[in-house]
C-alpha cells in the first residue's frame, strides 16, 4: 500500500493517478450513452418501421407476423433495407 507521505512527496504520481481515473470515468460515462443511444436509434427505426407498414395498409397480423418473424430489428438491418431515410422510400 502507499503511504500518504510517499504521495505527498511525489505530486507526479498523485496527478498521473487523477489522470488515468478522470480518464476511465469518462470511457465509462462515453459506453453508456452510446449504448442507450444506440437503443433511442433502434426503438426510432423500429417505430417508424411500424408506421409505414400501417401507412401501406398492413393489418395487425401482418405486422405482428412479419415483425415477429424478423426477430429483433437493429438499425443496420434497416439502412440496408432503405427505410426511414437512409435510402428511398419505396425499398423495403
Amino acid at each position: 500500500m502507499v503511504s500518504l507521505a510517499y504521495l505527498s512527496e511525489n505530486e507526479t504520481v498523485v496527478i498521473g493517478l487523477l489522470i488515468v481515473s478522470a480518464a476511465v470515468c469518462a470511457i465509462s460515462i462515453v459506453l453508456i450513452v452510446a449504448r442507450h443511444w444506440r437503443r433511442v436509434r433502434i426503438a426510432s427505426y423500429n417505430a417508424r418501421l411500424k408506421q409505414l407498414m400501417i401507412e401501406r395498409g398492413w393489418s395487425a397480423d401482418e405486422i405482428e407476423r412479419v415483425l415477429g418473424a424478423e426477430g429483433r430489428l437493429d438499425a443496420a438491418s434497416l439502412r440496408v433495407r432503405g427505410c426511414c431515410g437512409s435510402a428511398p422510400s419505396g425499398v423495403i
